[in-house]
């Protein structure tokens, strides 16, 4: 059986899925860059056409940057061009999730700007 870190090692056995949670004051979204929705602890994360920014994220959840690029159509984008203000308060929580051996790990968290 393989582990995350196996899998995260691994050239032939790294499949790492990003799964994004944003939390806002009045609501929960749950997306993916992966091509398929994914359910993962109970919850289904939608797919997007999305990205990250190049930053390295690592287990050490301090001090890093993490750039989210999130589509036009999104409801915290909208939110942010109809306002000129971006939503207050959105937790964001990175999860890497390897396919091969269905673990986790919270990879990054911190609030958008």
């Amino acid at each position: 059986m393989s582990t995350f870190d196996d899998d995260e090692r691994s050239v032939s056995q790294g499949r790492p899925i990003d799964l994004y949670t944003l939390i806002t004051p009045t609501a929960i979204y749950r997306v993916t860059s992966h091509p398929l929705d994914v359910t993962f602890g109970g919850d289904t994360f939608t797919a997007l056409t999305m990205s990250r920014g190049p930053q390295q994220v690592a287990q050490d959840l301090t001090g890093r940057e993490l750039i989210v690029y999130l589509p036009i159509t999104h409801p915290v984008v909208q939110r942010f061009v109809a306002s000129g203000i971006p939503e207050r308060q959105v937790l964001v929580t990175l999860h890497r999730l390897q396919e091969v051996s269905g673990i986790a790990v919270q990879a990054w968290q911190g609030f958008g700007t």
